[in-house]
């Protein structure tokens, strides 16, 4: 459809107002939108009972436009106003989808009309007839989308201007990681949004359906509208779609992937089978028990091992210690080796950030330990697996979520050495100091 755009409060408004059905049809096929203004009197108790029955509303303070994909916005202004002068004050039948899909005709209450209502936080109300079920259907999504641009825009309005440095991360996310130049899930080219705790980028209508899914299966953000602090932005260069494709669809049982020009359903049912289902998961072996694979993992830095695991761990899973005498659980080994991204997953997967060792040692104490090698290892340009600026972020997230550090280790920062939980070939890369 042609979409209004959001400038402050009204853009809103504008954009629903503007907005007409993109297909070359006869005119005498139109579809009713009226949009009404705030109601001047309170509705009475009695206007609605279950839930069936829409409003009354007197049509003398409303506005009306015809939706014709070949006709454009004044003409319908003013066609509207004049059925908007013949129509009596009615009560409309209100139908009331059961459930929040779109598309599925069959779980509308009635199908003698074609119509639903946008009612806004500040009562508005839009009411929509359609000449029939596919034409309501292609409307709701129409409109949709235009709430959902024009929710975007007024996001961006408020953003802060990004930095040089945001800019450059940006860029990298977008083209240093294999795959994120195509979205996830139906591979539109240029994808403008990300799912923080997935590690993916994805396009503008799947972000949509990701959001729809809740904050605990995937947290959405904006590459140019949302900050990106350091803890973020090391989870996306380290996971990317194609790593994250390489998991969640790694058996995808014949089912055939989304394209950009698929339906919001088609897209949508996609989406929810491969992260709220976990159908395309590849084959998992919980044995050795899930704890000690994730333990082994962080200490291999082995993302995609990690990926797997937590889409398969619980709680208990991933708060369990290497061992009954090595009480460190994945989070600690993670901040040992200085790992920012592994620790930022970890903690978005409910890691506990109060558990300490059995020497009474924190995350905390284990990421500071990691920071003062890596200071000592730049100051003598010898190489190492982590840097300065990485633990030092490490340090300063775990402290922003109220981190304690009760048993700090000495000067010299080494740790002792606990090659007796895992096995040995798992630490070999990994100086002694921080094992």
């Amino acid at each position: 459809g042609t979409n209004g755009t959001a400038n402050g409060s009204n853009g809103l408004t504008e954009g629903i107002g503007g907005l007409s059905l993109a297909k070359d049809r006869k005119c005498t096929e139109k579809v009713l939108l009226t949009a009404f203004d705030t109601l001047r009197e309170p509705v009475k108790s009695n206007s609605q009972t279950s839930g069936d029955e829409g409003i009354v509303i007197s049509n003398s303070n409303s506005q009306s436009f015809l939706g014709c994909g070949d006709s454009n916005s004044s003409n319908n202004a003013g066609a509207g106003s004049k059925i908007d002068a013949q129509t009596p004050n009615v009560k409309k039948r209100h139908r009331r989808m059961k459930s929040s899909g779109v598309g599925k005709n069959s779980e509308y209450d009635d199908s003698d009309g074609f119509e639903f209502y946008i009612v806004s936080l500040d009562n508005k109300q839009w009411h929509f007839e359609a000449s029939n079920s596919e034409e309501r259907d292609e409307w709701v999504s129409v409109i949709e989308q235009e709430i959902f641009k024009s929710l975007q825009g007024i996001e961006s309005s408020k953003s802060k201007p990004l930095n040089p440095s945001d800019i450059a991360s940006m860029q990298s996310i977008r083209s240093r990681v294999p795959g994120n130049g195509y979205c996830v899930d139906c591979d539109s080219p240029n994808p403008e949004w990300a799912s923080l705790n997935l590690g993916v980028l994805m396009c503008i209508e799947c972000s949509g359906v990701h959001r729809n899914l809740g904050s605990h299966i995937s947290k959405v953000r904006s590459l140019g509208l949302d900050e990106w602090p350091p803890g973020h932005l090391s989870v996306m260069l380290a996971i990317g779609n194609s790593l994250a494709n390489s998991v969640w669809e790694a058996n995808t049982r014949g089912r055939v992937k989304p394209t950009p020009a698929s339906s919001r359903e088609e897209k949508e049912a996609w989406i929810r089978s491969k992260y709220e289902g976990k159908e395309f998961l590849p084959h998992f072996n919980p044995s050795p028990p899930i704890g000690q694979q994730l333990c082994e993992a962080v200490v291999r830095s082995d993302m995609k091992s990690i990926i797997i695991l937590l889409a398969n761990a619980s709680n208990e899973h991933i708060n369990s210690t290497a061992s009954n005498r090595d009480l460190r659980t994945p989070l600690l080994l993670a901040c040992a080796i200085g790992n920012l991204a592994i620790s930022q997953l970890l903690i978005w997967h409910h890691a506990n950030l109060k558990h300490v060792d059995s020497e009474g040692r924190s995350c905390l104490t284990f990421a500071k330990a990691a920071n003062s090698l890596a200071a000592a290892k730049q100051a003598n340009n010898s190489p190492h697996h982590v840097n300065v600026e990485t633990t030092t972020a490490l340090v300063e997230l775990l402290t922003s979520l109220g981190c304690t550090d009760p048993a700090p280790f000495s000067a010299s920062g080494t740790l002792p050495r606990r090659r007796e939980t895992i096995d040995q070939a798992t630490f070999e890369k990994f100086s002694s100091s921080v094992i």
